[in-house]
């Protein structure tokens, strides 16, 4: 399956040149140093596979290919280093090489420590998708944290890229963290359902003890007093509460405005609400507990769609609400703190919302005004007319597989040769021919016409169907053709001609 995730790099160097190729294949690039290995061993990794030298930048390629890179490398360069210590040395490669397009930089930005930046690989996943619209990224998430490291529950589709992810890792902690990272692998999962079916924990050993003081450090303080659920919902006119049941606490009466004489309190949230980002997770408590410091969209199922199909159907113009699914661990309950994703005037009113319906302490207002272009609606866009692309090819398929199923049907009333003159319009006289010798063969069964009992007629027909249908496997090696005539149409009598 040819997937396409996150911009990888292929590099080669020789004699002072520097040839680049940017692959859009989610595969680790060779970074092949003059000190390590040099082009030559690259050429000989690629001749092995069969592969380009080079590659062409956002093309997709099959996920096979790295993993045979990994096993011919091994083979040539280092027999002494398995295919998976060169996953490893590729996840390290790539690493080296994106610091070459800045994006070392977007990844110190996520977090002072290296533990935050492990809670935020998902949302700069989310921000490349853009740039990289058939990135099928993976997704991870801490479970655990302490002094002396971490549990990471890293999730993808694809499998054979646990050592690459390994290497990148290492090379992150190393080059960008400065600090010693060791892996171990606690337990993998694999699945037969679901999006993401591959399932690996890890324990990661490093120094995080400054990330730890730094929690410890934000609790300490005085204590304010509790704050009111009203002082939330004014906050987030759009938010919405739930529990471990899943079942709606509370919701802001903006949110409830959108389903007007429908009860929401105490119902499944999965009635109201359908999680788009993350993608890939079914809307689980769970699930929603992991990802903490992900960035969510959910768009809001209108209550006129269900009313009228009676399922649940993409609106025309759907409200996309983005925010922060916050665990609030006292009371056992999940916030929703989010606000509307709106591109301008006319998106606003095409939703029946009014600016006053935005946070006032957001810029939301203030981009709507501009006709700021968000981002999720443009996606939005693209994702409809993928799925349109993927039911058109659907329909061709389909097309296709009965056109095959007719031409089959018409071949075996009338010969090839003849249906394919007809169908090229030439007259139907003009196909009839005259043979001075053809060969026919009549294969009747004899004493059938004895059954009297329901069971004798079905034993009958049986052996019919076996033997016509032995018949028709046998005909199909040799160029004869079954012939149907009037005359032993009700006949236990099998026809076949040869030399038309």
């Amino acid at each position: 399956m040819k997937i396409a995730s996150f911009t990888t790099m292929c590099r080669k160097e020789d004699l002072g040149k520097t040839q680049r190729s940017t692959v859009n294949n989610s595969k680790a690039g060779l970074h092949l140093k003059k000190s390590e290995y040099g082009t030559a061993a690259w050429r000989q990794v690629v001749a092995r596979v069969g592969c380009p030298s080079n590659f062409n930048t956002l093309q997709i390629y099959d996920d096979r290919l790295i993993q045979d890179l990994a096993a011919a490398a091994s083979e040539l360069l280092n027999p002494c280093k398995s295919s998976n210590e060169f996953m490893t040395y590729f996840g390290r490669c790539f690493v080296r090489f994106f610091t070459n397009f800045g994006y070392q930089t977007v990844v110190r930005a996520t977090g002072r420590y290296f533990t935050e930046f492990l809670q935020n690989v998902d949302n700069i996943h989310l921000e490349m998708r853009f740039t990289y619209r058939k990135m099928n990224s993976p997704s991870m998430y801490i479970t655990e944290t302490d002094k002396d490291g971490a549990v990471l529950v890293y999730r993808s589709s694809r499998a054979g890229f646990k050592h690459y992810f390994l290497g990148q890792l290492q090379e992150i902690a190393e080059s960008l963290y400065g600090i010693e990272l060791k892996i171990n692998v606690l337990e993998e999962l694999t699945s037969t359902c679901g999006f993401k079916n591959i399932t690996i924990k890890l324990r990661l050993d490093y120094d995080n003890k400054p990330y730890i003081g730094a929690v410890q450090a934000s609790v300490i303080g005085p204590r304010l007093p509790p704050v009111s659920s009203k002082v939330l919902v004014d906050l987030f006119p759009f938010t919405v509460v739930f529990g471990r049941s899943m079942r709606v606490l509370l919701a802001g009466h903006k949110l409830l405005s959108l389903f007007p004489g429908i009860q929401v309190h105490h119902k499944p949230v999965t009635n109201f609400l359908k999680v788009r980002r993350p993608r890939g997770i079914p809307f689980t408590w769970e699930n929603i507990t992991c990802f903490q410091t992900v960035m969510f969209e959910v768009e809001v199922i209108m209550p006129e769609e269900q009313a009228r199909t009676g399922v649940r159907k993409r609106p025309t113009k759907n409200i996309l609400l983005k925010g922060q699914m916050k665990h609030i661990e006292s009371i056992s309950a999940i916030i929703f703190l989010c606000s509307p994703v709106v591109i301008n005037l006319d998106d606003l009113q095409s939703m029946s919302l009014y600016l006053d319906d935005l946070n006032m302490h957001g810029l939301g207002r203030e981009l709507v005004l501009r006709g700021w272009s968000n981002c999720s609606r443009l996606e939005q866009t693209c994702e409809e007319v993928e799925d349109l692309c993927k039911e058109l090819e659907m329909n061709h398929k389909l097309l296709e597989e009965w056109k095959e199923k007719g031409d089959n049907l018409l071949y075996s009333m009338i010969p090839r040769k003849i249906a394919d003159q007809l169908r090229a319009g030439a007259s139907p006289l003009s196909t009839c021919k005259s043979f001075e010798s053809v060969t026919v063969m009549f294969a009747e069964l004899c004493g059938l016409k004895s059954a009297v009992t329901v069971s004798d007629v079905m034993t009958v027909v049986n052996i019919m169907n076996a033997l016509f249908s032995c018949f028709d496997t046998i005909i199909d090696e040799f160029s004869v053709y079954k012939m149907f005539s009037k005359r032993f149409e009700s006949e236990t009598c099998y026809k076949v001609m040869y030399a038309l």
